[in-house]
Order: C-alpha cells, then structure tokens, then sequence
C-alpha cells in the first residue's frame, strides 16, 4: 500500500532456466535476499520443461513461492529470452496484478520499495544507461535507462503494446534484417545497392528487449512513460555503480544488476553473504 492508501499487486517474477544445485553461491543468495526483503510479496520462478521447479520452491519456503511453465523456445539463448520479453503471451500470464518485477538470479535487492515506484506512473524502469551502454563512452552521458536483468514493468501497458502485432512484427523484422546486413553480406549490399538511409531506419526499431522497452516503444508510443535517468538511478544501478552512487547522494538504489560483472569489489561492502543452508528462512513470516 502506498502513502495514499492504493494496494498494488505485484508480481516478483524470477526466470531460471537451470537445476538449483547447478546455481553459483551468489545467485542462491540473491534468491534468498528477495525472501528476506520481498517475503510479503508474491514470487514466481519461471522455469523451462527442462527443469524440475521443485528445489527452488522448497528453498523459498515458508514462503509460498509458485512456479510457472514458459515453453522451451524461450529458453537457452538471449535471443529467445528476448522473444519471450516481447511476447503478448508471456505477459498474459500475469494479467491480474497491476505490476512485475523482473529480477534475474544476477541481480540483488536491498530493500522493498515497490510501493513507491509503482505509484510513480510509469510504465518501465530499469537502470539508467550511459552512451555506449556496456562500455561507457567519457565523458559520461546518459543515453536513456532500460537494463532488464532488474525492472519493473505495468503489466496492462506491456499486454496493449505486445497486442499489436504489426508492430512487434516490424520490430523483429528489423532486427533480422539489421543483423543481416551488419554481417558478411553488409559491404556487397552497400557497395551495389547503397542501403546506408535504410540502416539508419533499421537502427531506430531494433535492440534487445530492454532497449526496445525502453528506446523503441516510448518512441511509437507516447502514452508509454518511461523513467528519465535521473529517476531511474535510484531505482537500480548496473554499468558504473560507483558513479551512479555519487549521483544518488551516497545512497542505494531499490536493487541492481550484474554487480559481479561490472564492479564486484564496488558491490562487496553492500552485499550480504548469507550462510547457504538446506532450507531458507525467511525472516518477519
């Protein structure tokens, strides 16, 4: 409930896509951290036929965790994460809560402030983005915010976009097309038919799903609201945390994402390493 009164049901959604035994010591204690934080809300493994759920719903306990079946092709590559990310059916599953949360295994929450963010209005947030994304470009420059390793999504917004299917049609469309000139064919093809007008189309309907979230919809959408990066870097940090702490006045996000990619030793001192035991506990139940 926030500070007006209004409930907002949640959706803590965490995709696997592997055994719990074959999970790092840091990813069980990042699930065992949204059972410490987030144990009043409700929390979803999604999880390929391949694997059994079972472990992981017992580790939650006494939580009452739920699993939820996503078919196989939306499995085993980032490609077919990203398909799934932008797919009507995927979000249709969730159709009764107001809001997701996305949190993946490589990600940590520090405290629940969900509440908050969802009585902000907007559509997404993830983590804020500096030019040149994953190798930031100096002098820092924010470009735009996405990052969906750890956001959070309105479901009604994402189910209306993902409806239209012409336009999700054209989104793959351009990325097939985008990667194919940007491979062996791509100077054969400019060198005779001169496509650079239609490249630099192509570029503004592509991205994984986190840009295209992020970028793409607000851009064909206008209703669709998105967090300004000032706003998101106290939602989530991912790329230049250390910055983005000196932005945030010295203090934590709501969560993060790839801190064992980006800046471990940065993470070390905020990340608490809870002892793994068979059975996890989660505290104030």
């Amino acid at each position: 409930m926030d500070k007006n009164g209004k409930n907002y049901k949640v959706a803590v959604i965490v995709p696997v896509y592997r055994e719990f035994s074959e999970l790092t010591a840091n990813e069980v204690n990042a699930l065992g951290q949204i059972a410490r934080v987030l144990y009043a809300r409700e929390i979803f493994f999604i999880y390929p036929p391949t694997i059994d759920p079972a472990e992981y719903i017992r580790y939650m306990e006494p939580l009452t965790a739920r699993a939820v079946k996503i078919p196989a092709r939306f499995f085993g590559s980032l490609q077919r994460s990203n398909r799934m990310l932008v797919s009507h059916s995927f979000y249709r599953h969730f159709a009764a809560f107001d809001y997701m949360l996305l949190h993946h295994t490589d990600a940590y929450v520090f405290s629940d402030q969900l509440d908050y963010w969802c009585s902000q209005g907007l559509d997404y947030i993830g983590a804020p983005w500096f030019e040149g994304k994953k190798d930031p470009v100096m002098p820092l420059k924010f470009v735009g915010v996405g990052n969906g390793g750890f956001s959070l999504r309105r479901i009604s917004s994402f189910l209306k976009v993902t409806a239209n299917r012409g336009f999700i049609l054209k989104y793959f469309l351009s990325t097939r097309a985008y990667t194919f000139l940007h491979g062996h064919h791509y100077k054969w093809v400019r060198k005779y038919f001169g496509i650079d007008h239609l490249v630099a189309y192509l570029r503004t309907n592509i991205g994984y799903e986190d840009e295209f979230w992020g970028l793409v919809v607000p851009r064909f959408f206008r209703w669709f609201k998105v967090a300004k990066p000032e706003e998101a870097l106290k939602f989530s940090f991912e790329v230049m945390p250390e910055v983005l702490l000196k932005l945030n006045n010295n203090e934590l996000p709501f969560g993060c994402h790839a801190w064992e990619k980006y800046d471990p030793v940065f993470w070390e001192p905020f990340i608490t390493h809870h002892v793994v035991h068979e059975q996890q506990v989660s505290p104030k139940i």
